[in-house]
């Protein structure tokens, strides 16, 4: 026997740490009672749950008498049958089993009944500045107000206990349960609401590598060239200049062109350190830049190298493969009018 006195005391201490909810679902109530009043079947049932009651007193008659048996039920099924005897419905919130009619216009309907005003302010906790916008509702009804731009709010109630809701953006809301007799003012202060986020991390993608250029240089490569043909489909140097921006040719089958809106002989093309004048052969029809020799081929159009020269538009740094020097390989191209043949060995 103190075991189970122990238990149960253990149990009861234990209570009001769980959450609401859990507490509907373990909570299990046993009652024998005949002729017994709601008021004192309320509190029974109030002490073995841990949980209150809240009801308007012109819609709850605590002194009504009536039987009322249960063994061993859940909190909810008790308060279903407590309902239908009753004709109520309830709502729980926060601890705070709260008793509501099913017809909701027969309390106002009364013409007979007194309304009593519940007013007052909201204000902030900290500064005591007035909240505006703020809300006050009756809880689980949808009847409520909002406060003025002076914090301020009034309520018309027939009297009777009632859990006050009042709630703000961004602070934390408040409960209050009363009685109401007559009527009062009841200011209440709102502290700041804090919500914890999660934490974010802004991380940027790795960075590609960026190869080091002097600012106004563009490469091209020999198979760049290969794939640009000129006439005959022979391949060329002038034809890849145009694909760059700020480079235009004077027109096919010319070896000019022009940069930036310079002139044409503003321009050279160095190969290997070594300037060339006429770029081109055949009147202009095939370059004398074989793409299958060049390894390299640097244009810059700003910030030119002083060991370069000193044209104003451009200059193109032409840098010729080495050869294979490890085996032997060869190459070359047919044209209706150009025939080449390359070899290399080591």
């Amino acid at each position: 026997m103190p075991r189970i006195v122990l238990l149960h005391l253990f149990i009861l201490l234990l209570r009001p740490l769980l959450p609401a909810q859990d507490q509907v679902r373990e909570a299990v109530i046993s009652i024998q009672a005949e002729q017994i009043r709601v008021q004192d079947l309320l509190e029974q049932i109030s002490l073995q749950s841990g949980f209150n009651f809240s009801y308007n007193a012109r819609l709850l008659d605590g002194e009504r008498k009536l039987d009322f048996s249960v063994d061993e039920r859940p909190l909810r099924v008790v308060l279903d049958l407590l309902g239908q005897k009753l004709d109520v419905s309830y709502t729980i919130i926060d601890r705070q089993i709260i008793f509501k009619t099913r017809d909701l216009s027969r309390i106002t309907k009364e013409k007979d009944e007194p309304l009593y005003t519940l007013s007052g302010y909201l204000t902030d906790a900290q500064t005591g500045e007035s909240l505006p916008a703020a809300t006050v509702s009756i809880a689980g009804t949808s009847n409520g107000v909002v406060t003025n731009g002076f914090g301020y709010y009034a309520l018309n109630l027939p009297p009777g206990k009632y859990v006050l809701v009042f709630s703000y953006i961004g602070y934390e809301e408040v409960m209050h349960t009363f009685e109401l007799n007559g009527h009062q003012k009841l200011d209440v202060q709102l502290d700041l609401g804090t919500i914890e986020l999660p934490d974010i991390i802004v991380a940027l993608p790795a960075l590609q590598a960026i190869e080091d250029r002097e600012p106004g240089e563009m490469i091209l490569n020999g198979e760049v060239l290969q794939n640009l043909p000129e006439f005959g489909g022979e391949s060329g140097l002038i034809k890849g200049l145009q694909t760059l921006p700020g480079i235009k040719t004077h027109s096919d089958g010319s070896a000019f062109f022009y940069t930036r809106g310079g002139e044409r002989d503003q321009n050279v093309i160095i190969i290997d350190d070594a300037p060339i004048f006429n770029p081109a052969h055949l009147f202009g029809f095939y370059s004398m830049v074989i793409p299958e020799f060049s390894k390299e081929i640097k244009i810059y159009k700003s910030d030119i190298p002083a060991s370069l020269g000193d044209r104003l538009s451009s200059i193109v740094s032409i840098r010729t493969r080495d050869g294979n020097l490890n085996k032997l390989q060869f190459s070359g191209a047919l044209n209706p009018l150009v025939n080449r043949l390359s070899l290399e060995f080591p």
